[in-house]
């Protein structure tokens, strides 16, 4: 029996759209997986799919290998969006022999043991600039979708229990340059969470637009401002913690709570600004807890 006679066999008892055969060994894994080398300072990663009739998901195909190499030059955050990557029916554990499962080694040491949704791995990680993702899927009939995750390079993160924050001042009475893009990751020990303390906050004034005029605004090149919400800001400073779903935006003169605490263990503070201030910026403190 040849193998179209074999995708129509399979065709008829599973009702799966694609063959099994074209995910063996021997097809490609750039044609299977996409390129294993990815150099980019940001992107976006996600199992191979299959479409199946049957439940008419997306799945990803059964007996495959992924290896996903993901340098970058400065460390690295992964955020997992979506995670589901099923062991075998018959056991709840990821370290089955024929269990699909997802690996991560950072700087060629493995990160915790093999991860599934019996054992997901965390929301977000922080890791080297080089980063390898290994996906296997068993020989047992799939039914999960598995995994987005997305990579940001970011300088290296502030670990330990306590600290301070700030821009680097570049004038005698303290301020900000034009063209700051900086980002600090604080990393708290394991099991503890983060709380900010403002001391100092102080950004260039804000242009309030009415709303008639936003779309015009919107089509200009932003040189000197942003738009956001209802004013035109050129500095602005961007909290997230944990998976990132949870961020505040302050800017201008807009009163930021003198404390901030975190559910979670990892913050993440982005300052940006497109024009120079003599007079501003921020000062914080920040401690584990």
């Amino acid at each position: 029996m040849n193998n179209w006679n074999v995708c129509l066999f399979v065709l008829s008892l599973v009702g799966l759209l694609s063959c099994n055969v074209a995910f063996g060994k021997s097809a490609d894994h750039e044609e299977l997986c996409g390129p294993r080398r990815r150099t980019t300072s940001s992107g976006i990663l996600e199992t191979p799919k299959r479409f199946s009739l049957n439940n008419f998901q997306a799945l990803y195909p059964i007996d495959i290998n992924c290896k996903w190499t993901i340098k970058t030059i400065k460390h690295m955050t992964l955020r997992f969006s979506s995670f589901n990557i099923e062991p075998t029916y018959a056991s709840r554990s990821c370290d089955c022999e024929d269990c699909d499962y997802v690996k991560i080694y950072n700087n060629g040491e493995q990160v915790g043991g093999r991860y599934c949704s019996a054992n997901p791995p965390p929301a977000t990680l922080i890791l080297g600039n080089h980063v390898t993702i290994h996906f296997h899927s068993g020989r047992g009939d799939s039914v999960s979708t598995g995994f987005v995750m997305t990579w940001t390079s970011i300088a290296a993160p502030i670990m330990g229990t306590f600290g301070v924050i700030t821009p680097d001042w570049t004038h005698s009475d303290k301020g900000y340059q034009s063209g700051v893009n900086r980002t600090w990751v604080i990393q708290a020990p394991r099991a503890m969470k983060v709380m900010v303390n403002v001391t100092d906050f102080n950004f260039n004034d804000v242009l309030p637009i009415e709303k008639k005029y936003w779309r015009n605004f919107d089509k200009l090149n932003s040189v000197y401002y942003w738009r956001i919400g209802k004013c035109l800001v050129n500095a602005y400073l961007k909290i997230s913690e944990g998976n990132g779903k949870k961020r505040k935006i302050f800017y201008g003169q807009k009163n930021i709570p003198t404390i901030l605490r975190f559910y979670s263990g990892i913050v993440r503070i982005e300052f940006h600004s497109l024009s120079k201030n003599r007079h501003g910026g921020f000062h914080m403190k920040w401690k584990a807890y």
